[in-house]
């Protein structure tokens, strides 16, 4: 859905509110924002689509799945199963039950966030020491230094070898490639500062009917006004 002007906003279907909002802990400096409400549902309505069904048909995506990465994606997820003592439609449920949302500039090397709403406390808990756990035995693996876990801003903080700062406060985890938007966005409170304040955000959500399962929306004007975009 285009608004003319400044913004867009897409709308992928329509579910139940979730109680936690994972775009307060957005900056609202950034260019483009995305949120899946529900993940598991969003993640269901995707595999269980008939397009999906056809797809695994096909010889490149039928190569892909048969590739290494994917047999190693596939063993983790077991792995995480097996933790969580759930198939992976509730584990996603605890994960992230509150939501994902995530945003970012289209320059490279540039800041940008992800933000996963866990069911409570202990399931964020759980998903940061797996997500440290699994990150670091892959990292040893490839002979690199496993993360380091620092506090900062109340937050229990990852610090992944390759720039990735990774921190959990309470049932919110973030994951972001600056370490000071990372700061930027921990000492953000009530959402005061996040993109929630931001007049465009707000007027392009108004487009989309109530409780959107996805929605993904870019600031035009801030697009507009970078050099590689003037140039295009």
């Amino acid at each position: 859905m285009l608004r003319l002007g400044l913004s867009l906003a897409f709308l992928a279907a329509a579910l139940p509110a979730a109680a936690a909002d994972p775009l307060r802990h957005v900056p609202e400096g950034v260019q483009i924002v995305g949120r899946i409400e529900n993940p598991r549902k969003f993640a269901e309505a995707l595999l269980l689509h008939p397009a999906a069904a056809d797809a695994k048909r096909l010889a490149p995506v039928t190569t892909a799945l048969d590739s290494p990465v994917a047999k190693r994606a596939f063993q983790m997820i077991g792995h995480i199963e097996r933790e969580f003592g759930a198939k992976w439609p509730e584990v996603l449920d605890r994960m992230a039950g509150g939501g994902i949302a995530f945003g970012g500039h289209f320059a490279e090397n540039t800041n940008s966030i992800l933000v996963l709403e866990s069911a409570d406390d202990a399931s964020a808990a759980k998903a940061f020491d797996l997500f440290i756990r699994i990150v670091g035995d892959e990292l040893q693996r490839q002979g690199a230094a496993a993360p380091e876990r620092q506090k900062r801003e109340a937050a229990d903080i990852a610090k992944v070898p390759s720039d990735l700062d990774a921190p959990r406060r309470g049932a919110t985890i973030l994951l972001s490639n600056k370490s000071e938007f990372l700061g930027k966005a921990l000492k953000l409170k009530d959402g005061e500062g996040s993109v929630r304040n931001k007049p465009a955000f707000a007027a392009a959500e108004k487009l989309l009917p109530k409780n959107p399962l996805a929605m993904l929306w870019i600031d035009f004007a801030s697009v507009k006004k970078d050099q590689a975009a003037t140039d295009f």
